[in-house]
């Protein structure tokens, strides 16, 4: 049960990650997205349990020839170090912005796709604090 429960948290983390990489669309995201994909199926096609880091290694040997960077975000999800935050992280897509700030009265889906892709505006919190691009129906 143990085991399982591994590889899906492994799985979990990994669809979280491209949904997080998805949304964001850096540079070649679409290169990350494909790389997070192959080690998803990586993980879930390898016939053994993943009790450790050699386990996993072996795991991704199937679909990579160096899995050193998918390896490395795997571990420091597991040691919980610098993705814990990726749920909130995660929260902040592009279409949950644009949800959220079009509840404020006088902004629609246009104008808050605009606050979120020129001035970065990630919540209603932070457009109170640019009031100076707000309009006074806005304010």
């Amino acid at each position: 049960m143990y085991i399982i429960l591994m590889k899906e948290k492994i799985v979990s983390f990994l669809h979280d990650l491209i949904k997080f990489v998805a949304a964001r669309h850096e540079p070649g995201y679409q290169f990350k997205l494909a790389q997070y994909r192959k080690a998803i199926m990586a993980v879930q096609q390898y016939p053994n349990d993943i009790t450790n880091k050699n386990k996993l290694k072996q795991a991704l040997l199937t679909q990579f020839k160096n899995p050193a960077t998918i390896l490395k975000k795997i571990e420091n999800f597991m040691n919980k170090s610098k993705t814990e935050n990726l749920s909130q992280k995660i929260n902040t897509t592009r279409e949950d912005v644009i949800a959220d700030l079009t509840k404020v009265v006088g902004i629609g889906p246009v104008k808050a796709a605009s606050f979120f892709n020129t001035h970065g505006i990630k919540s209603v919190r932070n457009l109170k604090m640019r009031t100076d691009i707000l309009t006074k129906q806005q304010n």
